[in-house]
């Protein structure tokens, strides 16, 4: 027989950080997002991305988003979330949130944002699990100069043009790599 009258101890193991969007000086209706990607957030137990998907559950509802942040230790001064909020009518928004001086987000505590959104060039996202090896084959010269990567979340660099030689890597301790065209036209130039 299990004796279960023994008191069990909890201990709080993430913080909540509740957040509000405006783009421009308006708010951005909870109606009119279809999903919210948050990175360079500790990753849950056994995960190794550092990137977090939310669908927010009541849209129609307006109710408000509150992301749970798994914390090993706290997130200190100067560290910062990245948003990607993509729209109903598709449009992309990035914004970063920085973590002020003299200042940390402890386990067991509800903190408060309003993110200013400015709107971004779409991108697409390859995760995996182990360090991955991205070449990228064409014969169309500029078409490097068109496209941009960023992997871990760092800044956005343009593919180089030996990247068929010199991969870029991905993938476990490396992070998500992240790809985007920058050219209003698409990879078309001339007559392509």
């Amino acid at each position: 027989i299990t004796d279960l009258t023994h008191p069990i101890t909890f201990e709080h193991q993430t913080a909540i950080l509740k957040v509000a969007f405006k783009v421009g000086n308006a708010a951005l209706n909870l109606s009119n997002i279809s999903d919210i990607v948050m990175r360079n957030v500790t990753p849950f137990l056994g995960e190794k991305s550092s990137t977090i998907t939310i669908i927010p559950a009541a849209q129609a509802s307006g109710h408000d988003v509150y992301i749970f942040l798994p914390a090993s230790s706290d997130y200190s001064a100067g560290h910062s979330f990245t948003f990607g909020v993509t729209t109903t009518n598709n449009k992309y928004y990035e914004a970063t949130l920085t973590i002020p001086a003299e200042m940390s987000i402890q386990k067991g505590k509800l903190y408060t944002a309003t993110i200013k959104l400015e709107e971004a060039i779409p991108y697409v996202t390859f995760s995996a699990l182990d360090e991955q090896k991205f070449i990228l084959g064409t014969n169309v010269e500029s078409l490097y100069s068109k496209l941009e990567y960023s992997v871990g979340n760092g800044e956005w660099t343009t593919i180089p043009d030996n990247v068929d030689e010199s991969p870029i890597l991905f993938g476990g301790t490396h992070g998500d790599l992240r790809l985007r065209g920058n050219c209003e036209n698409g990879t078309a130039d001339g007559s392509s």
